[in-house]
């Protein structure tokens, strides 16, 4: 699977692992998905999207998602070091 960026309607930008629901091409189903936020003071921080879920994907209708793109390189090299510092 490829890592995507995916920007929600609500103006979130996620990093995670994409793919369609088999049942319901209208569901997306999103997997360990990961918050990218900017902060004026601290610059680029993560958060897990999911972090009190038991799961590690969700599944979310794709007409509340804004676009999805192919993950930037950077962006990757970010989502890797966010897993690695993790438990």
């Amino acid at each position: 699977m490829i890592l995507m960026h995916v920007k929600m309607k609500n103006s979130e930008d996620i990093l995670a692992y994409v793919e369609r629901s088999k049942s319901d091409n209208r569901i997306l189903i999103i997997t360990s998905p990961i918050s990218i936020n900017l902060d004026p003071d601290r610059g680029f921080y993560a958060n897990h999207w999911l972090i009190f879920s038991e799961d590690n994907y969700v599944s979310i209708p794709s007409n509340e998602v804004m676009f999805i793109n192919k993950a930037s390189e950077s962006a990757i090299d970010y989502y890797k070091q966010f897993f690695k510092k993790k438990p």
